[in-house]
Order: structure tokens, then C-alpha cells, then sequence
């Protein structure tokens, strides 16, 4: 890990306000023991946004040496390379859900694993649909990777590069599970507010993810509004890792846009049922009685770095533990 980003994690009780939390650095435990799970925030921004400092939302779980990416947003491989790992090191994605401001980075992860192959495809694991994610971004590089063959005919079969296994959880469901981690699916309330039609593939679905290994409990919300489901899956985790967005900021930017009536009626709704303000995040952690909180998507004013400080006051009106506004690279 760069010492820079240590030390930006080490500061952020003096960046973020009184009542930040310090992150500990990731590799260790308080004894200075190596810990065999590493969570690495790869994406941070919130919502389908460029910005400036935070790249698409994507989160890295390291296992005994082994990667695991939840979600995948564009600039994840820039974020894997900056993190010391290469595309083709990744095993297996798990989508929380399709929409591209978390998938549109899967095209690049393929095609960059493809130039330094492995012999094993990614598998890409998330709710009905993913197949047809897969295939899209094998597609978008199809024209690319001819013009490779022309140089390096020997090269792995291009539709191998990735494989996808839609799953369905719409209760706790154990989706994946090795000798080094056990993976939880259940769905969540990010469709519930405004919701989508059935689509061919399936009914649209959302997930929040469990992982349980030897020494950790990790959960993830993934873009979800309050959920009891979601508060059951993270019992008792060593780390939520949690969506988070700031619902003034998003009506300002509707209204600037021009939407009244049903139009802003519907923004409201999506973001205050399908999406948590920070005050539903703290009940979230408070109900599932969490050792620590870790904010992603961060969905704030574009590029106001210093508007975390209102998010982490806002969890802590329901939340007494330790809370970090994470940052792309930021360990624990």
C-alpha cells in the first residue's frame, strides 16, 4: 500500500471531522500478524457520474493471495494496476446488480486479462441478466482482439476469457463457496421503489453480498435502500462496507435539470427508498450490530471531496462504532 494512502487514512480524523474513525493499515492485525483477508476500495464515486477523484464503484476482497472483485465500474483496471494486481490475477467478479456505472468496466477487465492469460476464465456471478453483461462487454472487444490475433495467433479462445453464472437470491442463498471464503447472496430494495419490468432474461434483481472467511466477515450493501434483508445478512460483520448518498444534492440536481411533478416525484423516491441517506446507514449498522462501518458510492456534490464530513455526522446519530469515508485505494 502507498504511504501516501496510509497516510491520508491515518488523517482522516483531522479531513473528515471530529468522530472519524482511523482505518488500521490492512495488511496487519493489532498484533502485527498478516491477516489472510484484505479489502481494497478500487471505485468510490456513487451513481453514473465521472469524477474527478473516485473511479466507477468497485471493491477488491483478497483471500489467502486470492482476488475477488465486487462490482466493476469504469477504471477498475487502472485501480487493480495501482493496487499491484493484473487483471488476469482476478478469479471471479460478483455483481451486485447491471446497471453500468458497476459493470462498465468488465469490457476492459476481459480484454486486459486476455493479453496476459491465466488458462482460467473469470467468472462473473450476480443476479439474472449477467450472462448478457458478459457477453456484451466480449462483444464490445471483439473488433480489437481480431487485429491481436493477427500478431499472436496462439492466443487463448476470446469467449473463454469469461464465464458468467446468473444466480437467484431472492432469500439468503449461498452463491459460492471454496476452503478459503463462503459467499451470501440475498436481494435487496434497490428495485423496489421504481420497479422494472421483467426483462428476457428474468426478473431485475439487486444484491447485497456476505463474505466469510477464516478470519473476516465482510458484507456489502451494494446499491440498496433500507432492507431487513439486508440488515439479517450483516449480523455481526467485522466490516459493512455501505452505499451512501446525499439526497439534497440529488433534488438540487433534478430540479436544476427541469423535473417537476411526477418526474422529481420519482427521483425523490428512488433515492430515499432505493438508495440510503447516511442517518439509514447508521440504523443499518446500529440494527446489525457491525464492528465497522466503510462508506462507498459516494454520492455527493460532484467532486466535493469535503462534503464527507456530513455523511459521517449523519451515520453516527444511530451508529457508535468506527466509521471511515473511504477513498479509491484506501485498505483495511
Amino acid at each position: 500500500m502507498p504511504f501516501w494512502r496510509k497516510f491520508s487514512i491515518l488523517m482522516l480524523p483531522l479531513t473528515l471531522g471530529a468522530g472519524a474513525w482511523a482505518a488500521a493499515p490492512a495488511a496487519e492485525t493489532g498484533g502485527g500478524a498478516p491477516q489472510a483477508t484484505t479489502l481494497t476500495l478500487l471505485g468510490t464515486a456513487g451513481g453514473p457520474i465521472i469524477r474527478t477523484y473516485r473511479s466507477q464503484p468497485s471493491s477488491m476482497l483478497t483471500v489467502n493471495g486470492r482476488h475477488f472483485l465486487i462490482d466493476a465500474g469504469e477504471g477498475t483496471v487502472r485501480r487493480l494496476q495501482e493496487a499491484g494486481v493484473q487483471a488476469s490475477e482476478i478469479e471471479k467478479v460478483f455483481l451486485t446488480h447491471l446497471h453500468f456505472d458497476h459493470t462498465a468496466g468488465l469490457g476492459s477487465l476481459f480484454a486486459f486479462a486476455w493479453t496476459m492469460p491465466t488458462g482460467k476464465p473469470i467468472e462473473v456471478i450476480g443476479p439474472a441478466g449477467t450472462q448478457a453483461i458478459v457477453a456484451d462487454a466480449l462483444n464490445a472487444n471483439r473488433t480489437s482482439k481480431t487485429l491481436y490475433e493477427a500478431i499472436t495467433p496462439g492466443a487463448p479462445d476470446w469467449m473463454r476469457t469469461a464465464v458468467a453464472k446468473p444466480v437467484e437470491a431472492d432469500k439468503p442463498t449461498i452463491v459460492y463457496k471454496d476452503g478459503d471464503v463462503t459467499v451470501t447472496a440475498v436481494a435487496n430494495s434497490h428495485f423496489d421503489a421504481v420497479p422494472v419490468p421483467d426483462q428476457p432474461y428474468g426478473k431485475v434483481r439487486a444484491y447485497a453480498y456476505r463474505f466469510e472467511t477464516k478470519d473476516r466477515v465482510i458484507v456489502f450493501t451494494g446499491d440498496t435502500g433500507p432492507s431487513p434483508a439486508v440488515v439479517r445478512l450483516a449480523e455481526g460483520a467485522d466490516i459493512l462496507v455501505s452505499e451512501i448518498i446525499d439526497l439534497d444534492h440529488a433534488v438540487e440536481v433534478a430540479k436544476a435539470q427541469g423535473r417537476t411533478g411526477r418526474d422529481l416525484e420519482g427521483i425523490v423516491a428512488h433515492h430515499t427508498r432505493e438508495h440510503l441517506i447516511p442517518e439509514e446507514v447508521g440504523k443499518l449498522a446500529a440494527a446489525a450490530k457491525v464492528k465497522m462501518v466503510v462508506l462507498n458510492h459516494m454520492a455527493f456534490a460532484l467532486d466535493r471531496e469535503g462534503a464527507a464530513a456530513p455523511f459521517l455526522a449523519g451515520v453516527r446519530k444511530y451508529y457508535n462504532g468506527p466509521v471511515v469515508a473511504g477513498r479509491d485505494l484506501d485498505q483495511f
